[in-house]
């Protein structure tokens, strides 16, 4: 019985019983366990509670795209996420990631680390927030791409405090999409794509000196 509503028991050992959790109408909700027999309580178990939470479902991922090679952070959007950083699991296709790779950030969003993958494809993401027993099934793909290279940029100084200078990133594999950027120091800006060597990027005003791209 779950807070009053029974449900129909199977022994598995002299140590197991194993019971299908009932519906609710209204989650979260929180309720005792007890097992019965012919309607009466035969034991409640102390300080056992079990949580009802409302379907989670998963709308985006950010970005939705990453190497082969794994270690993407990879926001997943989405409601309904529940408060249990203990039981979230996320899952790239049938690979459940460790408890270490996944992070609840709100109700509305946690982070995953994408694994590696030996092919390049698609993954569905989903969630799980009671241990990996129950996922999401929405199928947010995630796709795996080519480890991107990078060889020279031209050119490789700018002036300083002037706004809209182009950089040309010169390499190999670049990938075409919506979410195309380019980050010089912490500062994202936006690219453009030429081909699969070349990309174009608007570098940001910046004071003297030298950062990262």
């Amino acid at each position: 019985s779950f807070g009053g509503l029974e449900v129909q028991g199977v022994r598995m050992s002299s140590s197991t019983i194993e019971c299908r959790s009932p519906k609710v109408s209204q989650p979260p909700l929180t309720s005792d366990v007890e097992l019965m027999r012919d309607g009466m309580v035969l034991v409640t178990a102390s300080g056992v509670k079990f949580h009802f939470y409302s379907a989670p479902s998963v709308t985006m991922l950010l970005p939705s795209a990453g190497p082969v090679s794994g270690g993407s952070v990879v926001t997943v959007i989405g409601s309904k996420f529940a408060n249990d950083t203990a039981g979230l699991r996320c899952k790239f296709d049938a690979k459940i990631l460790a408890v270490t790779a996944s992070r609840l950030v709100s109700s509305s969003e946690v982070e995953c680390i994408a694994p590696a993958s030996v092919n390049l494809s698609s993954a569905a993401v989903e969630l799980s927030f009671n241990y990996g027993i129950d996922f999401t099934k929405d199928s947010q793909e995630f796709l795996y791409q080519r480890e991107i290279l990078v060889d020279s940029i031209r050119p490789s100084l700018l002036r300083a405090d002037v706004e809209g200078q182009v950089v040309t990133v010169m390499g190999q594999d670049f990938a075409a999409g919506e979410g195309l950027s380019c980050l010089f120091g912490d500062r994202v800006t936006r690219a453009r794509s030429v081909s699969s060597s070349l990309i174009s990027c608007v570098a940001p005003r910046n004071s003297a000196g030298v950062v990262t791209l």
